[in-house]
C-alpha cells in the first residue's frame, strides 16, 4: 500500500518516549468511527501509514472513507500517543456461526500474501477460499501479539477491548426465524453465554498484556437507535440487550480487577437527552459521542 509504513520501522522512531502509551482499540466499526474522528488531531494525519497488521493489510473499501477493519499510526512527537490503532473482531464467541458481515469485513492476506487473495476473503480461512472465520476469539489474540510485538519502542501498550454488537447480531442470526418468542423466554441464554465468553476473552488477554508489561481496559458498550436492525428481529429488543451485556462486562471488570469504561451508562444519560446526538446512522457514533468517547 502506498504511504504505508513498515512495523520495523515505525519501532525504530527515536522520538518517543518511555512513557508514551501506544493504544489498539479492540472492537468493531464503532471503534473505526472513535478512531478517525480523533487520529488526526492525537497523533498524525496518517490513519494507515503504520502497517502493524503484516503480513496482513489494512483493507479499505472503496464505497467506504475509513478503513473496513483495521488502521493504524505512530504518532508526531508533539502527541501524548506514541502510536495508534484500531481492529475489527466478529464477537467474544470462539466459534461461528459469526453475522454474516464477515464477508465485508475482511482481514486481507492475515496469515500471508497466499493465504487469502479474494477482497472478500476473511482472517482465519483455507487457502484460496472464502470461508466463515475460525475463531473471533483466535483473532483478536493474535492481533493483540502483533501490536504489542510492533509498538514503538519504550512505549506501553494499552488494549480497550469492546464487543456487544456482533454477539447481539450473532443471536439473532441464530433465532432469526422465532426471535420474539427467544427474546421472552430464553434471552438469558444469550447473556450467560456472553458472560463467559467475554470473561474468557479478557483474561486470554489480560494474561499476553500483563506478560509483555501492557494493560488491558474493558468498555462496557451502548445500544443502537431502536429502529435500528440488522436483519429486521431485533429491532425493539437493543437496549435490554446492550444494557444486559453492559452489565456483565462490568462483572468481568470486578472479578479481574480491570479498569472499566462505562459508554453504556455515558450513552444512557445523554440518550435520554436527545438519541440523535450518539448515533449518526443508528449505529455508529456521532462526531460528538466520538469525542466524548475518547
Amino acid at each position: 500500500m502506498e504511504h504505508v509504513r513498515s512495523a520495523d520501522q515505525a519501532a525504530q522512531s527515536s522520538h518517543l518516549a518511555s512513557w508514551k502509551p501506544s493504544l489498539l482499540l479492540l472492537g468493531d466499526s464503532r471503534s473505526r468511527y472513535v478512531y478517525h474522528e480523533n487520529v488526526g488531531r492525537e497523533c498524525s494525519s496518517e490513519p494507515y501509514e503504520w502497517g502493524w497488521v503484516a503480513p496482513g493489510e489494512h483493507h479499505r473499501c472503496s464505497s467506504l472513507k475509513w478503513s473496513e477493519t483495521s488502521a493504524g499510526s505512530v504518532c508526531n512527537a508533539e502527541s501524548q500517543w506514541a502510536a495508534l490503532g484500531w481492529f475489527q473482531h466478529y464477537g467474544v464467541s470462539p466459534s461461528p456461526p459469526y453475522y454474516e458481515k464477515w464477508r465485508t469485513h475482511p482481514h486481507v492476506g492475515w496469515l500471508g500474501k497466499n493465504s487469502n487473495p479474494s477482497p472478500l476473503a476473511v482472517a482465519v480461512g483455507k487457502a484460496k477460499a472464502v470461508t466463515e472465520p475460525t475463531s473471533s476469539t483466535k483473532l483478536m489474540l493474535q492481533a493483540v501479539e502483533r501490536f504489542v510485538r510492533r509498538a514503538p519502542r519504550r512505549s506501553t501498550t494499552v488494549v480497550c477491548l469492546s464487543s456487544m454488537a456482533w454477539d447481539v447480531a450473532r443471536y439473532e442470526l441464530l433465532h432469526m426465524h422465532n426471535f420474539t418468542h427467544w427474546f421472552n423466554t430464553t434471552a438469558h441464554h444469550f447473556i450467560r453465554e456472553y458472560h463467559a465468553n467475554f470473561s474468557v476473552v479478557a483474561r486470554r488477554l489480560n494474561a499476553v498484556l500483563l506478560a509483555a508489561r501492557a494493560r488491558l481496559i474493558l468498555m462496557a458498550d451502548f445500544s443502537t437507535q431502536r429502529t435500528f436492525s440488522i436483519g429486521g428481529k431485533i429491532r425493539h429488543h437493543w437496549d435490554q440487550l446492550a444494557d444486559a451485556a453492559a452489565s456483565a462486562v462490568r462483572n468481568v471488570a470486578e472479578e479481574l480487577g480491570l479498569p472499566l469504561i462505562d459508554l453504556n451508562r455515558l450513552a444512557r444519560s445523554r440518550i435520554e437527552k436527545k438519541r440523535a446526538w450518539l448515533l449518526l446512522d443508528g449505529m455508529h457514533p456521532t462526531p460528538n459521542a466520538s469525542n466524548a468517547i475518547w
